[in-house]
């Protein structure tokens, strides 16, 4: 059977997951997984851990998922259903009048403005 052809994810939460990588944050993981005991089945599995790489391969973007027992595991970024409970489904839009303009205060200031 070949595998499902990768769906690129969105931008904004690609800078979600790098977010947490880069802070070391302990992630709680929700993903579709093949089931190799059923040819055409996929099942939803549950795990947490840190994301210790984000990387891309022959037009497929995954993750590096080290588990609390130090084992890691590969997980496709389109089989993604939640992480930290963000929805990896929801395609974010930017407001990019926001995203100019923070740009723009980084460069001048070397900071961003308070909230």
């Amino acid at each position: 059977m070949q595998p499902f052809s990768y769906i690129p994810i969105s931008c904004d939460f690609y800078d979600i997951l790098e977010e947490c990588s880069i802070l070391r944050q302990n992630c709680e993981i929700v993903y579709f997984a093949e089931d190799h005991t059923h040819t055409d089945n996929e099942s939803i599995h549950s795990i947490s851990g840190i994301i210790a790489d984000l990387y891309a391969r022959n037009g497929e973007e995954f993750m590096i998922l080290r588990d609390a027992s130090g084992n890691n595991i590969q997980i496709r970024l389109d089989k993604l259903v939640f992480v930290n409970g963000i929805n990896a489904r929801v395609q974010y839009v930017c407001d990019i009048q926001e995203v100019s303009r923070e740009l723009a205060l980084r460069k001048l200031y070397g900071k961003t403005q308070e909230h």
